[in-house]
């Protein structure tokens, strides 16, 4: 009977932190710290960090601390851990770390002794997967994966999730169809409150895709301070001929907080402005130190329309 409870315990956490259920999930948590058993008390913990981490109490900082101090007996915690820094630094865009703790990691889910938390967390699995090909350029892969997880019974959550991903290995190539699937996806994301930051990845996205082919971006956030919107925005103008207003808004951006593929994007930008050979290479820079090799491609296209040699561009490249 005390096993019983337990998995159901453990089920019920997974349950209400995919679907976004934060109340319930502190309640659970805290009584499951106060278990006496010790598997409890294991995911509990797992699950607290990331609690507090989502929750903005804590920074990733403390976060991966937390995380390396915790030293659980149970495996399959352990690879619950791997799988919850997998999503920080995927939400990061830090795919060099990325890369490394996802390595073996398909292998550790598939001996999960609980079976919905085997699921889910292959589920999981799977998009941080995605995210990671798609950094890499491995775009046919990523589409396999993509097409073979849109035939699965995935809820809305998830499939937006594949949606987002399955429209960025379009959005140089083919950035007509990226908007169809972008749209697709944002449908999804009307009916669950929980599906709010991927709704809001969709829009920054099938805005960049439009404003790539000229069409008008209809989710431009005009009062957001995020840099991905500030972007987005100063993008627009840009790209319409008017930089100075593009450039002022680059301007209202703390550089020194940004992310390394953020500064990418920002460079790229700023090539558009002024100074454009030192900043599409500067762009390139940034993208390859967080080995981005997809949206690198941007800032080669343009160092190329700029007339580099060739064989520098290939040498930047690597």
């Amino acid at each position: 009977m005390e096993q019983t409870l337990t998995k159901s315990n453990i089920q019920k956490l997974e349950y209400f932190d995919n679907y976004k259920m934060k109340q319930e999930k502190r309640l659970l948590i805290d009584q499951m710290l106060l278990s006496e058993d010790q598997n409890e008390v294991e995911w509990a913990t797992l699950y607290d960090i990331d609690d507090h981490y989502t929750a903005k109490r804590i920074s990733d900082v403390q976060a991966r601390k937390a995380y390396n101090d915790f030293k659980p007996f149970n495996r399959d915690v352990e690879t619950g851990i791997k799988i919850f820094k997998c999503y920080m630094y995927a939400e990061e865009q830090n795919f060099g770390f990325l890369d490394d703790y996802t390595m073996g990691l398909e292998n550790e889910i598939d001996v999960i002794s609980n079976d919905y938390i085997r699921g889910m967390y292959k589920v999981r699995f799977s998009i941080i997967t995605l995210t990671s090909l798609v950094a890499k350029d491995y775009i046919k892969e990523a589409r396999q994966i993509c097409e073979k997880l849109m035939n699965e019974n995935l809820d809305n959550y998830y499939s937006s999730l594949v949606s987002l991903q399955y429209g960025n290995t379009f959005m140089l190539d083919n950035p007509a169809k990226a908007i169809e699937i972008y749209e697709k996806g944002l449908i999804l994301t009307n009916s669950e409150e929980r599906c709010e930051v991927i709704k809001s990845n969709l829009e920054n996205s099938l805005d960049f895709a439009n404003i790539l082919i000229g069409n008008y971006p209809k989710y431009l956030k005009f009062e957001s301070k995020n840099p991905s919107d500030v972007h987005n925005l100063s993008f627009w103008y840009l790209k319409k001929g008017n930089k100075v207003i593009g450039e002022s808004l680059l301007n209202t951006v703390d550089y020194d907080s940004l992310t390394d593929v953020q500064k990418a994007f920002h460079h790229y930008y700023r090539g558009f402005v002024s100074e454009p050979m030192k900043h599409f290479a500067k762009a390139l820079t940034y993208f390859k130190l967080d080995r981005e090799f997809y949206f690198r491609k941007l800032a080669l296209y343009e160092l190329e329309k700029l007339g580099v040699d060739i064989n520098l561009i290939e040498a930047l490249s690597v």
